[in-house]
């Protein structure tokens, strides 16, 4: 038996709304839950930097035509499942981030002459097959690669030292990892 919860009639026609393009009712939907979205927000652990961002994605994710609400959960459950799975994507790949810059780190640190041979060899290797690499981006490919994966700074951060939108700087970086990724396969780095 399918279970179907009251929903308040607003919260049920904006979506309707919204579902037909209606600007006016996204526009009301954002002002009627930013507040308590961004509270959630901070309780699951979004840090305060990409609070905005996922914030937006959630609201830009209820606005599409063919969205998924089915009315089982009230909308605010729908929302706040949508940011929760936003954020939990956004923490994988922080993770997986971070879990690169460390074996970046390990492989491009210092090393010294005592070390054994095929570690060297790699550290070498590496520096070599990233230079390669690299010199195939474009000149932003390239910034935003080496901001995140040699600076260790994140795309959010990365985005507001070039002086550009996030959505931008992760469309250079994503082409840029995507280039990268089959020419530095075998460090296991991404």
């Amino acid at each position: 038996m399918e279970r179907h919860l009251q929903q308040p009639d607003d919260d049920l026609h904006l979506i309707r709304r919204i579902k037909r393009g209606d600007q006016q009712a996204a526009y009301e939907f954002q002002k009627k839950y930013e507040t308590t979205l961004g509270g959630f927000l901070a309780n699951i652990g979004c840090p305060e930097s990409f609070r905005d961002d996922c914030r937006q994605e959630a609201f830009v994710i209820i606005s599409k035509p063919d969205g998924e609400f089915r009315g089982n959960s009230s909308v605010k459950t729908y929302l706040f499942s949508i940011a929760r799975n936003i954020w939990a994507a956004e923490r994988e790949r922080i993770n997986r981030r971070n879990s690169a810059h460390q074996q970046w780190a390990r492989l491009q640190g210092p090393y010294d002459r005592s070390s054994e041979p095929e570690v060297v060899l790699q550290c070498q290797d590496l520096a070599k097959a990233t230079e390669r690499a690299k010199s195939g981006l474009s000149p932003k490919q390239r910034e935003a690669f080496e901001l995140v994966f040699e600076h260790g700074l994140s795309r959010i951060e990365a985005a507001k030292k070039v002086g550009c939108s996030y959505s931008a700087f992760r469309q250079r970086f994503c082409k840029a990892k995507a280039f990268v990724r089959p020419l530095l396969r075998q460090f296991c780095m991404f």
